[in-house]
């Protein structure tokens, strides 16, 4: 195990994709009232390099989260710097002890993937071997599942088709991915559901309104969920946001727009509330530090 000083972790749980719904969120300012509204809190901090760490070498990007139990799981990514190939790493953080440890790896490397928590099992799907950023190419089709208890791997039926730089969100047991860019490059509205007992898929959903990618999905109460900001691979980020109804197949357009637009961003959901962190604007490498809480 390694002990991080907690600046570090800062920065490493900012920097990747986190869709947990159990980590804890401190509280802070929050939307009040009936409607819906958003809110800003303290901006996300600044951490300059740490000794010991040889800077930003050895940090790593465009990998995801996820909470289950008391831990916290980081997956795949890409190491910072040019050239540098997609990783397999799976780490995971226990708060109790304030320590990371390696577990098992994924059978593939990937950055700009998707994770999903069902049972006592996290599932990493798509992603790409490219590592340019979101659309640089080598979308995978592929999903694979982690067993929590014993530590291990196992391929399962794969997306319809190879996407990357997606969202996903859990209904019950099944996983909905929204989006991301198919094998060619192309931004796509596609949603596709993944039934966790059957291990199938079903292309039925109805589409996203709004075509995008590298954005986040937060499952809220009710089997709702919202999928805010991205990009569309022409505005610098997107703050639209869009709510899915599963149990309707219906879609929410015209929904309160997140107040700073950025892709890439941080998202988790807690207390019936949407925490949207960093992100990107208006390009890729260029950080945001807006911290903004929805309240639908």
């Amino acid at each position: 195990m390694h002990r991080l000083p907690p600046a570090l972790l800062v920065l490493i749980l900012v920097g990747i994709a986190t869709t947990a719904t159990q980590f804890s969120v401190q509280a802070g300012p929050a939307p009040t009232g009936s409607g819906p509204a958003w809110a800003s809190l303290s901006p996300v901090p600044h951490v300059s390099p740490i000794p010991g760490f040889g800077g930003v070498e050895g940090m790593s990007s465009e990998g995801a989260g996820i909470s289950h139990g008391r831990f916290f799981y980081s997956l795949g990514g890409r190491m910072v710097g040019a050239g540098a190939p997609p990783r397999a790493d799976l780490w995971a953080y226990d708060p109790v002890t304030d320590t990371w440890s390696a577990r098992a790896p994924m059978p593939t490397p990937r950055a700009g993937l998707a994770v999903a928590n069902v049972g006592n099992s996290i599932f990493a799907i798509g992603g790409r071997s490219g590592t340019g950023g979101p659309c640089s190419g080598g979308a995978l089709a592929t999903v694979e599942r982690y067993n929590i208890a014993s530590d291990a791997w196992t391929t399962v039926a794969p997306l319809p088709a190879p996407r990357s730089d997606l969202a996903a969100a859990v209904v019950g047991n099944d996983i909905y991915v929204f989006g991301g860019c198919n094998v060619i490059g192309t931004i796509v509205g596609d949603v596709d559901v993944y039934d966790a007992v059957t291990n199938t898929w079903s292309t039925a959903p109805a589409d996203m309104p709004t075509a995008r990618a590298a954005m986040y999905a937060v499952a809220n109460k009710g089997g709702t969920v919202y999928v805010i900001g991205g990009w569309d691979g022409a505005s610098p980020g997107l703050s639209t946001n869009e709510s899915y109804k599963a149990s309707h197949d219906l879609w929410m357009t015209g929904l309160l727009p997140m107040p700073t637009a950025r892709a890439e961003t941080g998202a988790v959901g807690h207390g019936g509330r949407i925490y949207i962190v960093g992100g990107g604007t208006p390009g890729f490498g260029l950080s945001v530090d807006a911290h903004e809480v929805f309240k639908p």
